[in-house]
């Protein structure tokens, strides 16, 4: 059994929890490193100069805040959660020279061009998509593995009324909508979408800004759609498929999701038992209608996707792991 983190242990955390709708992807780590050490959270986006690039290119954090948290918190872990965050060399020799960088990629393979720039500045930097491994690599670079997690004290079953049959969160694609078209008419279909998005011909309800709205709409549905194609011509992982948040999100709910048959579970998942896969728009429909006629599947779908949550796929993991990492590091250079 592993050593528990002492709770003297401080850990500087850079991440832009409170901008929406990110608390829903950023606030359970941010939790679960709470649960375990004493966290100073820096919010970049809230600081003079910080000039946000939703991860397309790296984010530097301001200098002036950085050393400041190096001279006043003496952290003995600093990590830089999604965003494509990173802090500058300079920055950097503030901090006392036990601290161990850490660098977490929550948007890869969208994001993976950044990554890579920022890769080198840390001690240890980890991925959430293992597809991208082999990738980082053959680049030179070493990358360790740290899968979609979630908190399944924020993200929880609903109670038994559950007013949709079919819920889909996520941006807008011509492939998404021509996917749910077929849909649409067949059941009760919720779309919450990205606010500033206008290009959806389907009806399309409030973006979901916050654990507790998320869970909350999660909870009230039957089933939970999630895309998982890469769509951005140019990207080495174009046309290819990874697992997001929100298939994680949903199970935490006791929501089964449905992906498509060609995605790499990685081990998450296993399909037919927490997890359900289709095959193209009629394969979508034949599968949603084929789940929402059987309960018993369904359900037993759902609860064994929260099981999986509960026992491999929490933060507190993932977290547990990213420590017992940092500590080989600190012992390494001693």
């Amino acid at each position: 059994m592993s050593r528990p983190v002492t709770s003297d242990q401080k850990i500087a955390v850079f991440a832009n929890v409170s901008q929406p709708p990110f608390a829903n992807n950023l606030l359970p780590p941010v939790s679960a490193l709470r649960r375990v050490a004493i966290v100073e959270l820096v919010e970049p986006h809230r600081l003079p100069g910080f000039i946000p690039t939703g991860a397309a290119a790296p984010a530097l954090v301001p200098n002036e805040p950085a050393t400041g948290i190096a001279r006043c918190f003496r952290p003995d872990v600093v990590v830089c959660l999604g965003g494509a965050l990173t802090i500058s060399e300079t920055a950097r020799r503030a901090f006392p020279p036990f601290t161990v960088f850490v660098g977490i990629a929550l948007s890869d393979p969208l994001g993976i061009s950044a990554s890579v720039q920022i890769a080198p500045d840390f001690d240890l930097f980890y991925t959430q998509d293992p597809q991208t491994l082999p990738w980082y690599r053959s680049r030179g670079l070493t990358v360790r593995r740290c899968d979609h997690a979630t908190d399944p004290n924020l993200f929880q079953p609903g109670g038994r009324d559950k007013r949709i049959d079919v819920i889909f969160v996520g941006k807008w694609s011509e492939y998404r909508e021509d996917t749910l078209a077929g849909l649409a008419s067949k059941c009760n279909l919720a779309i919450h979408a990205h606010r500033a998005e206008q290009q959806w011909r389907l009806r399309t309800l409030e973006e979901l800004d916050t654990p507790a709205a998320l869970s909350g709409a999660l909870g009230a549905a039957r089933l939970s759609i999630d895309f998982t194609r890469v769509e951005q011509p140019g990207n080495p992982f174009h046309l290819t498929h990874r697992i997001t948040p929100r298939t994680l999100l949903a199970a935490a709910c006791g929501v089964p999701s449905l992906i498509e048959a060609q995605t790499s579970l990685h081990g998450l998942f296993t399909p037919g038992i927490d997890i359900a896969t289709f095959d193209g728009p009629q394969g979508l429909v034949d599968s949603v209608l084929d789940l929402l006629e059987n309960d018993a599947q369904r359900h037993a779908l759902g609860l064994a996707a929260r099981t999986r949550v509960l026992q491999a796929h929490t933060w507190d993991l993932r977290i547990a792991k990213i420590l017992r990492d940092t500590e080989e590091v600190r012992l390494a250079s001693r």
